[in-house]
């Protein structure tokens, strides 16, 4: 039974819920097979890890059915049961987080059995909770135009005294889809970069100008969806990611928590292009957004923080020099990322953090003494050793020897990974490539302003990983 749908969904169960989904299973509305609480009661002892070697079919049915031969149909019969009964208990507890839904569902209920009293009590209030809420959430705008659109359909409600529903109707039609033309806009902008491509956006330019009316002014996502589009399309510059930080800072509070997340990562992702292409004063602002982002918890998922993220916030924040703040951050989000291939992540972050504090030596013996399964967390760790064993040189030429033997064993192993694209060894190649010319001739005292200028020129023009690190070094030197 390893790997199949049921234990899965099992998994992903608290203890607290897998004891709901007991208690669900004993209600004879939801399920009239007591071999499913049985079967539960068995996969309780083993819950929530559900590894043992016991938890295949025959075993199983073996303690269901005592001295009864498997029965493969039986087997699956009952799986089958217990798979519709955990859907219906998965559906149940999403129904009870979702207010909205519950009243929708009700007030459709009253109406279908013409109970119209109560139909058009519960309507009335609870478009009013809708229009509330639809100031902050986009989904809004349809649920209550559907329940505007239900009301004024019911063969009793007076189309004449009722005709401001339909306006009503008309009016949160017109706000989704300004606020969905909108957002989806941005999103095809961002993938138009991503693939290169041309994307149609009809009646685009008309959305943006309405937006801007009056009547709008309250529904502050669409205010952030249209500054979005703007930065997305216009050419980049300090001056209007600053107007975007600025109202994004201004209505955040009046946001849902997924459009502080929209907000939040079309202005990192923004940033950090600047940034990549070497627009080095971007690099505080895109601080000062992770930290927002901590803050308001938007640069969480689930209530865990990526890899990812967790080292750019690292490497951002060490460059800036904020050692102190780097270090506490560590100790606080750790436990946020997830579990499998948290301890490669730390320990990358930590090189990172002390190759910026100039502890080299210690980035060696940290990153030496630490293993990485994940291809791409051993890749910036050896890219990282390159690094700092060429600073080490810079400061001792008798590391020269030490340094070009790691080189050369790093530029084998960027040759032999399979998992590397041809594009992605050549840019590893090249900065490798680089790196040796440069030591070569310090080590050889043949350095020059001429041959500092011939490498200068031959950094700008490859392509190639860190080159702005590259440049930097070879300026200062």
């Amino acid at each position: 039974m390893q790997g199949s749908k049921l234990l899965k969904i099992f998994k992903t169960m608290s203890k607290d819920e897998f004891k709901q989904l007991r208690r669900f299973t004993q209600s004879e509305f939801f399920n009239t097979d007591s071999n499913l609480v049985q079967f539960l009661d068995v996969l309780s002892k083993y819950h929530p890890l559900l590894e043992s070697r016991i938890l295949n079919r025959e075993v199983l049915y073996e303690k269901l059915f005592p001295g009864r031969a498997y029965n493969d149909a039986k087997w699956r019969n009952l799986v089958s049961k217990m798979n519709k009964v955990t859907e219906a208990f998965l559906i149940w507890q999403e129904l009870e987080k979702a207010e909205t839904i519950r009243n929708t569902l009700l007030i459709k209920a009253y109406g279908h059995k013409n109970l119209y009293k109560r139909f058009e009590k519960n309507t009335v209030e609870h478009t009013e909770k809708l229009d509330f809420l639809s100031k902050k959430t986009v989904s809004a705008l349809v649920e209550k135009m559907q329940a505007n659109l239900h009301f004024y359909n019911h063969l009793q409600t007076s189309k004449v005294e009722h005709i401001d529903k339909l306006q009503s109707a008309m009016d949160d039609l017109d706000s989704y889809y300004f606020a969905e033309k909108l957002r989806l806009a941005c999103e095809l902008k961002v993938t138009e970069n991503i693939v290169k491509g041309t994307s149609n956006l009809r009646l685009i330019t008309e959305v943006s100008s309405l937006v801007q009316l009056e009547e709008f002014k309250d529904l502050k996502y669409l205010i952030l969806y249209d500054k979005v589009y703007k930065l997305l399309t216009q050419k980049p510059s300090m001056e209007e990611f600053l107007q975007a930080l600025s109202v994004f800072m201004e209505i955040e509070n009046e946001l849902s928590f997924l459009d502080k997340q929209f907000g939040l990562l079309h202005l990192l992702n923004f940033a950090i292009n600047q940034t990549n292409k070497g627009e080095k004063a971007f690099i505080p602002q895109l601080m000062r957004l992770y930290k927002l982002g901590l803050s308001q918890g938007s640069l969480l998922n689930d209530g865990h923080i990526s890899e990812s993220t967790f080292i750019n916030i690292v490497t951002t924040a060490s460059g800036l020099k904020e050692f102190d703040w780097v270090r506490q951050f560590i100790i606080e989000y750790e436990k946020l990322l997830q579990k499998e291939g948290r301890e490669e992540t730390k320990n990358l972050s930590l090189g990172y953090l002390y190759f910026h504090e100039k502890k080299f030596g210690t980035v060696i013996d940290l990153l030496f003494n630490s293993s990485f399964q994940n291809p791409n967390k051993l890749l910036s760790s050896k890219s990282l050793l390159l690094r700092s064993y060429f600073e080490m040189f810079l400061k001792d030429a008798t590391y020269f020897n030490i340094f070009s033997s790691f080189a050369k064993a790093f530029d084998k192993f960027i040759k032999r990974e399979k998992q590397l694209s041809l594009t992605k060894k050549i840019w590893y190649k090249n900065l490798i490539s680089i790196l040796l010319t440069l030591a070569k001739h310090k080590y050889e005292n043949t350095w020059n302003n001429t041959i500092k200028a011939k490498v200068i020129d031959e950094a700008t023009m490859q392509h190639m990983y860190l080159k702005t690190w590259i440049l930097e070094r070879v300026k200062e030197l």
